[in-house]
């Protein structure tokens, strides 16, 4: 255990835990585990929710957590300290990837850990995916759970937005005046005049509607629901068709919980994890994985930043991130991304650091004693840009079966590698932005390459008409397994052109119409 939480969060003692058969365990409460926790709970079934993270604490809010250790120690540094990234809402858990030279780098993704999951760090961005995305659910019968997740988390669009300033007026104007026309992202909030939307950090106003807000304080509010924080799913056992229950690590300690049915929705990354780690002779693979499918696809993002040098000394209301143009993701029988606004940048110092690591990722080594000398210079330009308006391309890469996460020593590892066919498709996506953004003064910082910066991981326990090219059914059920589903981004074939936050919670309120045989809201 990192700090003492336990005992003042966990309020009900494991020992009356234990004693309970539970109808459902949910791990994770994310957008997925939170709300298909909630409808559950909505029917009177009794449901425990898993949280390997812990409620944050409110100095952490408003601020990324390196400027709150920034003013605890008057310095940066390289990594989040563990403790500060928990009482921020940040994982600290470190992955390992393979780098071209078949080693393995450590690196920390940018993941939620606490109550709402990921979704309480990223912006409020909730879009619909195409049809080709959400496949092999038509739209025809999707749009409906698309309606009640914007219905359960406030998603306000069009007209129900408040009117642009006159400043985003101007930056709007002049993106019309070189062909980029701008709509209004839907967003999850409900409306503060002072709203900053905070993208990457806590909102310290409660205006973002996360998953926490929306699905999992609700959840609590039933007699019939609880919450354990700090917990780490360590094992599923399961027969060969059936979770029998599951083993916990809490305060160090391993305990056993039951249940009739288990809910997995511990994100891209974590879930496959939990099934690789359940090996037993019946699945001795892992959980699901006969077929070799838990952990493949790993699909993601590719983000390039665009800071604009016309538009400088931004107040507050330029960092709205809320609007965006959608002409790219279509063009010339091709398909690029979606051009978004991305918000506020991190602190000069955080980027600085984060640059560092990237050298010595990159084995420049001979470099970093130089770069010392230039410390103060790159800061002050870094943050600079704070200062100037910053755009996001989104780039939906190609499911690859090699791209992959997997085990080796129980130490999570990630393969990822750009397929040729996206590489090319990347390049003429950048060509087209800077043509039609030459009269416009802008800076591109490359991101799409590296590798932690794992935007919207998905796939890993992708859904599939059959088991030998999935890990789910369009049920939610693992093949194989009568009483577990995954209700997360792990079971989303593609990783679609914007934000998955929105498809999410409408597979968790389609998964809860048809288990429950009834509309759950």
């Amino acid at each position: 255990m990192l700090f003492d939480k336990d005992s003042l969060y966990n309020t009900d003692p494991i020992e009356e835990i234990r004693e309970i058969h539970w109808d459902y365990i949910v791990v994770g409460t994310g957008i997925g585990g939170s709300c298909s926790g909630y409808l559950a709970a909505k029917t009177g079934a009794k449901v425990l929710f898993l949280e390997k993270g812990y409620p944050p604490q409110e100095e952490y809010k408003g601020l990324y957590p390196e400027e709150k250790q920034k003013k605890i120690t008057q310095n940066f540094v390289s990594t989040l300290d563990p403790i500060e990234a928990l009482k921020s809402n940040r994982s600290h858990e470190v992955f390992f990837k393979k780098n071209n030279f078949q080693r393995y780098k450590p690196f920390t993704p940018f993941l939620g850990s606490g109550p709402g999951g990921s979704s309480a760090l990223y912006g409020m961005v909730m879009e619909r995916f195409l049809e080709e995305n959400i496949a092999p659910i038509s739209m025809e019968e999707f749009q409906l759970y698309y309606e009640k997740a914007e219905q359960l988390f406030s998603v306000k669009k069009g007209e129900e937005l408040p009117p642009l300033n006159s400043h985003l007026e101007k930056i709007s104007a002049q993106f019309a005046a070189i062909d980029i026309p701008l709509y209004r992202l839907p967003l999850a909030y409900r409306a503060d005049k002072d709203c900053e939307y905070c993208q990457s950090y806590l909102c310290n106003k409660n205006c973002k509607v996360d998953a926490s807000i929306a699905a999992l304080q609700p959840a609590l509010e039933f007699k019939n629901c609880k919450i354990l924080y700090g917990v780490l799913v360590k094992k599923i056992f399961t027969d060969s068709s059936q979770v029998k229950n599951i083993q916990i690590s809490l305060n160090g300690i391993e305990e056993t919980l039951n249940c009739k049915y288990l809910l997995l929705a511990a994100g891209g990354l974590q879930s496959p994890i939990i099934l690789l780690n359940s090996k037993n002779t019946f699945w001795p693979q892992g959980v699901g994985n006969q077929n070799n499918n838990v952990g493949k696809y790993l699909t993601r993002h590719l983000i390039d930043l665009y800071v604009f040098n016309n538009f400088e000394n931004l107040t507050q209301g330029y960092f709205e991130k809320s609007f965006g143009s959608s002409i790219f993701y279509q063009k010339n029988k091709e398909k690029y991304g979606t051009f978004q606004s991305f918000g506020k940048l991190p602190p000069g110092e955080m980027l600085w650091n984060q640059t560092l690591l990237d050298i010595n990722e990159f084995y420049f080594y001979l470099t970093k004693p130089l770069l010392s000398l230039v410390k103060n210079t790159v800061v002050n330009y870094l943050n600079n840009l704070r200062l100037r308006l910053c755009m996001s391309s989104i780039m939906e890469d190609t499911p690859s079966r090699d791209n992959s996460l997997f085990l080796i020593e129980k130490k999570p590892v990630i393969q990822y590698k750009i397929t040729p066919e996206d590489l090319q498709r990347l390049k003429k996506f950048r060509k087209l932005l800077a043509a039609k953004l030459k009269p416009l003064q802008y800076r591109r910082l490359d991101q799409a390459h590296n590798i932690t910066r794992l935007a919207h991981a998905s796939g890993t326990c992708r859904m599939s008409d059959h088991e030998s090219t999935g890990v789910v059914g369009s049920d939610y059920k693992v093949f194989g397994i009568n009483n577990l589903f995954i209700l997360d981004s792990s079971i989303l074939p593609k990783s679609g052109g914007t934000n998955p936050s929105l498809t999410i919670a409408a597979h968790s309120i389609r998964w809860a119409t048809q288990h429950f045989k009834r509309f759950a809201l």
